[in-house]
């Protein structure tokens, strides 16, 4: 939870180009925590049934009866198992993930207590001129960092309710909210933007803030139908990654 306005030291963001999370291609595994990918099979035969439900390299997990002679069977490949896939390459996305981390560190090192925000690919933190913008590898190649703000323009108010969840506002007056899980549409902006996320940081507005969409699409997958359907969403700061000081700085837990 950072909050910070400075005059004369305008706040940068730097993003690096292909680092951060990285999914193994053709598949639903991730090498930031581990995801395994959902399977969906059809058997009509009582003896391929069988065969499938004794299958080691397998986990079901779920069936549904679709018809009378048909049955859907749901089950994870077993980590030790995994199918061929001439598109994937673990080994090559473990890689790329982990330098990506190492090269992250070594950001964060330089930039120090001037770091005011930062994520799997992306760093926001104060800047006082070029002495140390010189010290950053800018550029479009791999490793190196782009500004997503507009070179003649910079932050001059920025804050930040948690993970993936911060606003900011330029010296030109742009203004850019950004909230996982929320998708700021015209409606859903004027709820939730920089003023509304400063005011809760600062305990001055409302504690939370709930956001309604009247047609939400979902997808019914036993049914195989989609409806649409009224959906609540409630936005409120939740940050457990560090320890809150009382002038809303942030510091390990153990310092």
């Amino acid at each position: 939870m950072e909050k910070a306005k400075h005059k004369g030291s305008p706040i940068q963001i730097q993003h690096a180009l292909n680092q951060g999370e990285f999914k193994v291609p053709g598949t639903n595994y991730r090498c930031d925590g581990y995801d395994r990918t959902n399977n969906t099979i059809y058997e009509y035969y009582a003896e391929n049934l069988f065969k499938t439900l004794t299958d080691p390299r397998k986990e079901i997990y779920d069936f549904h009866i679709v018809a009378k002679d048909i049955l859907q069977l749901e089950y994870y490949d077993d980590p030790l198992f995994l199918p061929n896939d001439i598109k994937t390459n673990i080994f090559l996305a473990s890689f790329t993930t982990m330098w990506a981390r190492l090269r992250l560190y070594e950001i964060l090192d330089v930039l120090d207590r001037d770091v005011l925000y930062y994520d799997t690919d992306s760093v926001i933190f104060r800047c006082d001129g070029s002495s140390t913008l010189e010290k950053l590898p800018i550029g479009n190649f791999l490793g190196e960092l782009t500004n997503e703000v507009d070179s003649q323009d910079h932050i001059v108010l920025f804050c930040s309710g948690g993970p993936k969840n911060y606003a900011y506002r330029t010296n030109l007056g742009k203004e850019e909210c950004k909230v996982r899980g929320f998708t700021l549409n015209w409606k859903n902006a004027n709820l939730i933007n920089m003023k509304s996320v400063r005011s809760m940081i600062l305990g001055t507005g409302l504690k939370e803030i709930i956001v309604t969409n009247p047609c939400k699409i979902s997808r019914h997958a036993k049914k195989r139908k989609l409806y649409n359907r009224v959906e609540h969403k409630k936005y409120k700061l939740v940050y457990t990654k560090r320890r809150i000081l009382e002038n809303l700085d942030t510091l390990p837990f153990g310092y």
